[in-house]
């Protein structure tokens, strides 16, 4: 692909509101979603300008920044508080605070800090995002979770779409009836 096209595949956000508005039902996110797996199936990667996310994405995948444990005293979890890669770099005292009152309200909760895969997925890296999604599906099984309690949206939405048959909310949902 030149130069120019490889652009445009890339400057769609992916926000499905051009789904939503289109009176033809036509999702140009999908569809140039679609292009950029192409283009990282032909050209072996994502363009250049993306190697700071791929570096994102590894980090939050790394064995050292990847966690997942039942509640302290247990060894299993009924849902696990997925922080994410974002929460936990910016406001790791408020990640373990909600952590704390999620426990509080719900005390069979464990935690799994990960990164979704979304930042890979986005620029068309499926293998990638399937590793990513057997890396949550391989660690949730490892503390018995059935459910996962998202703190961002966009991890909500990749986990939806890429863990379909997981039952999934956000931990707002869970909080908001209880928080004190």
């Amino acid at each position: 692909l030149d130069e120019e096209t490889s652009k445009m595949i890339f400057s769609c956000n992916i926000c499905s509101l051009c789904a939503a508005v289109c009176p033809e039902d036509l999702d140009t996110g999908k569809m140039l979603l679609e292009a950029r797996r192409h283009y990282v199936e032909q050209t072996g990667g994502a363009l250049k300008v993306h190697k700071p996310i791929v570096n994102y994405w590894k980090v939050g995948v790394n064995k050292w920044f990847s966690h997942v444990m039942p509640p302290p005293g247990r060894q299993k979890a009924k849902a696990l508080f997925f922080t994410g890669c974002g929460l936990p770099r910016v406001a790791p005292e408020l990640t373990v605070e909600i952590y704390n009152q999620l426990r509080r309200h719900y005390p069979d909760t464990g935690v799994i800090q990960l990164c979704c895969g979304a930042p890979v997925e986005l620029i068309g890296m499926e293998e990638e995002s399937a590793f990513n999604k057997k890396m949550i599906v391989d660690m949730m099984d490892s503390v018995g979770a059935e459910e996962l309690w998202a703190a961002c949206p966009d991890c909500l939405d990749d986990l939806t779409h890429g863990l379909p048959d997981v039952p999934k909310t956000t931990i707002w949902d869970k909080l908001a009836p209880v928080w004190e």
